[in-house]
């Protein structure tokens, strides 16, 4: 069909939000669930994590020639990048202190 590769991703995306909305609008009377709420407590809040996450990434990607060197860079940035922020943007006080209690019992568990 002459697209490029990248195409497929455009209409997962797409078919995924379309199905998102079709689950929202299935589910949100069973459920009692508000979906401008929903919207505004989940999604609002995937915006910000993306848009950080991605910076930082994209700056190594963009300053280092085609090598392994730079796909491992790359990886470990996008990785750290995310993690960093889904805790301090994405996550509430109450989910931060929830992933704290985790890593300490995680850690003592392995310390064991």
């Amino acid at each position: 069909m002459g697209l490029t590769p990248e195409v497929t991703l455009y209409v997962s995306i797409g078919i995924s939000v379309i199905a998102l909305y079709a689950r929202l609008k299935i589910i949100s009377p069973l459920v009692n669930l508000n979906v401008f709420d929903f919207f505004k407590t989940v999604i609002m809040r995937i915006i910000p994590v993306v848009i950080v996450s991605f910076i930082l990434p994209f700056l190594v990607f963009l300053s280092l020639e085609e090598s392994f060197l730079k796909l491992l860079l790359t990886v470990m940035t996008s990785i750290l990048s995310a993690l960093i922020t889904i805790y301090y943007i994405g996550l509430g006080k109450a989910e931060q202190e929830f992933m704290n209690r985790k890593l300490k019992q995680f850690t003592l568990k392995v310390k064991a």
